[in-house]
C-alpha cells in the first residue's frame, strides 16, 4: 500500500524508457487498484502493468472487494493472488485462492501466484510439505495450457519485510521443489515452461546472485522497489542469469501487437530500427559478440509480398509468421522470396 496517484505517475515516467525490451524481460509493475488505469494509459511497450489482488466472484454483495472484470476494463496484463499478506491478515484460503486463479483466466489476466512457509515451518522442517499442500490445492482444475501461463513465486513468509532473506542456495532449492510439484501434476513440459520467481527481501546487492540461480526465473519485489533508480536495477538484472554463450545462442522475436492479425505490417525501415535498438540493449547486458550472434526476428503480418523487402534489412535476421504461412504455396513462396535475399 504506497504511492498517491501523483507519485505513481512519477515514477513510470522515470522508468518507462528505461526497462530492458520486453523480448528479453518481463518488467512488471503491480500497483493499487486506484491507480492502475493512469498506469496502463502510460506504460511503455516494455512494460506492463499489474493488480495486487482480486475476488472471484464476477460482481455482488463484496463491498470493497475488485472482481477480474473490472481489472480486466483497466487493460492490466497481470493480478497477484495468495501473498502471505493476504492469506495471513485477511485469512484467504487455498480454497479461495483457487477459484481466484480460474477467475483470472477466465478474464484474460496472468496470475502471480504466492507461496510460502513460515518460521516455524522452516526451522522444523515443514517447508516442502506447505509448498506441496499449497501448489497442489492452488492449482486444482487448471488445464497444462493455463498452467503454463502461470507465474509462481516463493516467497517465504520470515523473509518478507524482514530485511532477513534465504540464501541464493536455500531459495534455489524451493523454487526447484515447487518446479518439481509443477511436474508431478502436469508433466516435464509444462514445469519448464512456467516461470517461477523468488520473492523474500530482495535487495540491489542480492539480485544478482539470485538470478544466477538455475530455478529462479525472476524476482517479486516489494518495498525495495519503490525507487525507481532500483526498479531500473532490478529488472536489468534480471538477465544476469543468462551466460553470454546461451544469450548468442538465442532468437528473439520482435512482433508490434497492432500488426499482429491485422492485416498492417510495420515499416520494413522502422522494423529494423526498433530490432537494431533490442540488439544494442543485448550488447549492454552482455557482450557485443552476444548482440551479433544473436539471431533478431520480425513477426507482425508478415507476407510473401513483404518478406523480400523485411528480409533486405541489416539487423532483421528472419521472421516469425503466422496465419500467411498456413498454406503450402504461400511457405513455399515466402521462403523462395527469403532466399533471393540470402543469395
Amino acid at each position: 500500500m504506497f504511492k498517491t496517484r501523483d507519485e505513481a505517475l512519477e515514477f513510470i515516467y522515470k522508468v518507462n524508457n528505461q526497462v530492458p525490451s520486453i523480448d528479453l524481460v518481463d518488467s512488471v509493475i503491480c500497483a493499487p487498484f486506484i491507480n492502475l488505469r493512469c498506469l496502463v494509459k502510460r506504460q511503455g511497450e516494455n512494460l506492463r502493468i499489474g493488480a495486487q489482488n482480486m475476488h472471484y466472484a464476477k460482481e455482488g454483495a463484496f463491498t470493497g472487494e475488485i472482481s477480474g472484470s473490472m481489472l480486466q476494463t483497466t487493460e492490466v496484463s497481470y493480478v497477484v493472488l495468495g501473498h502471505s499478506e493476504r492469506r495471513a491478515m485477511f485469512n484467504e484460503t487455498d480454497e479461495a485462492i483457487n477459484k481466484k486463479l480460474h477467475a483470472a483466466y477466465e478474464y484474460g489476466l496472468t496470475p502471480i501466484l504466492c507461496v510460502g512457509e513460515s518460521l516455524y515451518e522452516r526451522e522444523n522442517g515443514l517447508t516442502e510439505e506447505l509448498i506441496n499442500k499449497q501448489v497442489r490445492a492452488d492449482l486444482e482444475g487448471l488445464t497444462p495450457e493455463q498452467v503454463k501461463q502461470l507465474v509462481i513465486a516463493y516467497e517465504p513468509i520470515w523473509a518478507i519485510g524482514t530485511g532477513k532473506t534465504a540464501t541464493a542456495e536455500m531459495a534455489n532449492e524451493t523454487c526447484g521443489y515447487v518446479r518439481s510439484v509443477v511436474e508431478s501434476l502436469y508433466g516435464n513440459e509444462v514445469a519448464e515452461t512456467i516461470r517461477i520467481q523468488y520473492g523474500g527481501s530482495v535487495k540491489v546487492n542480492n539480485i544478482d546472485e539470485l538470478m544466477a540461480q538455475p530455478h529462479i526465473d525472476g524476482a517479486l519485489i516489494g518495498g525495495a522497489s519503490l525507487v525507481a533508480e532500483d526498479f531500473i536495477y532490478f529488472t536489468k538484472a534480471a538477465l544476469n542469469g543468462l551466460s553470454e554463450e546461451e544469450i548468442a545462442k538465442s532468437v528473439i522475436a520482435y512482433e508490434p501487437i497492432w500488426a499482429i492479425g491485422t492485416g498492417k505490417t510495420c515499416d520494413s525501415v522502422e522494423a529494423n530500427r526498433v530490432i537494431a535498438m533490442i540488439r544494442n540493449v543485448v550488447k549492454q547486458v552482455s557482450s557485443e559478440s552476444a548482440g551479433e550472434a544473436i539471431r533478431i526476428l520480425y513477426g507482425g503480418s508478415v507476407k510473401p509480398s513483404t518478406i523480400e523487402e523485411q528480409m533486405s534489412q541489416s539487423d532483421i535476421d528472419g521472421a516469425l509468421i503466422g496465419g500467411a504461412s498456413l498454406t503450402a504455396e504461400s511457405f513455399n513462396e515466402i521462403i523462395a522470396n527469403t532466399m533471393k535475399v540470402s543469395v
